[in-house]
């Protein structure tokens, strides 16, 4: 009883809302495990697949919770964003004010490579309205948090600005466009509304040498050193290509 109330304690009163996308419906073992870490640090945890979901991807994600996560299937249009907004829309727009923080994010990386919860006591330090874990830093595109891993904090759900930006997602129908229309000017958008955001890992770090951290081999190394929990998938196969790949399993062992 004890252990579990520790647990519990540990657990933020968060929901997570995880997009996946797998050809054949089913749980890859890296997304089992990011589900698992998820569900560490969350109160609950939603899995939407963007297409199909199989009967045994669905049972293992109910295992995995224990009541405390579910698993949506819907058609696979508008990509993330539609997606995370058929998860906010299951929840109810208007019951997101019961959680203290909303976590969107998405199967486009492997990790994280340590505990959540050491990256939400970072961030509860911060006194922002909603935050990520990088920036994507100009000028090519508007500076923005990266859309593989976005917090909302209370103060933001509770805002008619959070549920008309929800209500009222621009439909997109190619990658491009939801690049453009989408991830690259939420950040933007929110900010113009007088909220305030941050990242974990600051620019600073990794600016100017780099405008997108987690796709820069050549530096990658030295983002994993400073803290960086996740590595895009995107970036595995480009160091495969390289045969730089052995070098990040031994790093990471």
């Amino acid at each position: 009883m004890l252990a579990d109330n520790v647990e519990n304690l540990m657990k933020g009163n968060r929901c997570a809302i995880v997009v996946i996308w797998d050809e054949a419906g089913s749980l890859p073992s890296y997304m089992k495990l990011y589900v698992e870490k998820l569900l560490e640090a969350c109160s609950k945890v939603i899995v939407v697949f963007n297409g199909n979901c199989s009967d045994n991807a669905q049972r293992q994600i109910q295992e995995l919770g224990g009541g405390t996560a579910e698993c949506l299937s819907r058609v696979n249009t508008g990509y993330d964003f539609a997606a995370y907004q058929y998860g906010l829309k299951h929840v109810g727009l208007d019951k997101l004010i019961f959680y203290d923080q909303i976590i969107l994010c998405n199967s486009s990386c492997y990790g994280p490579v340590f505990s959540l919860n050491d990256i939400f006591n970072s961030m509860s330090k911060k006194n922002v309205d909603f935050w990520g874990i990088t920036q994507w830093v100009g000028p090519s595109w508007p500076t923005h948090i990266q859309s593989y891993f976005y917090v909302f904090n209370r103060s933001i759900l509770t805002s008619k600005q959070f549920r008309a930006y929800w209500e009222n997602l621009l439909p997109v129908k190619t990658r491009f466009e939801a690049i453009v229309c989408l991830e690259s000017r939420l950040t933007r958008y929110f900010e113009s509304c007088g909220f305030k955001w941050s990242c974990y890992l600051p620019k600073e770090r990794y600016y100017p040498y780099s405008s997108d951290c987690t796709m820069d081999a050549d530096s990658f190394f030295e983002i994993l050193k400073q803290g960086m929990p996740f590595i895009k998938r995107k970036l595995v196969f480009q160091l495969s290509e390289t045969g730089k790949v052995l070098e990040l399993y031994d790093f990471l062992r």
